[in-house]
């Protein structure tokens, strides 16, 4: 589950959290090279419901929902490195 309902323009969460479309899509890319790591690129990517959708394919929801697919359709390739400290 990504979330969705995060977005800085859906009103459920009135504007507290304030995630954009390309934090969406950093989020996704970051999950898709630890699962390069660790399990060879599988994810699980539940849309469990529950979202406010007014404004149909530009709802903030249909763009979060976009930015997440279109990193699990075209996936990096590169593995993830965990930070040094």
């Amino acid at each position: 589950s990504a979330g969705f309902d995060a977005h800085r323009y859906d009103t459920i969460n009135s504007g507290f959290i304030s995630i954009n479309d390309e934090d969406y899509e950093w989020v996704t890319q970051q999950l898709v090279k630890i699962a390069n790591t660790c399990c060879q690129g599988r994810i699980v990517s539940v849309l469990e419901g529950g979202y406010r959708v007014q404004g149909g394919l530009t709802s903030p929801f249909a763009c979060s929902v976009a930015a997440h697919v279109r990193n699990l359709v075209h996936p990096t390739q590169l593995q993830w490195i965990p930070a040094l400290e």
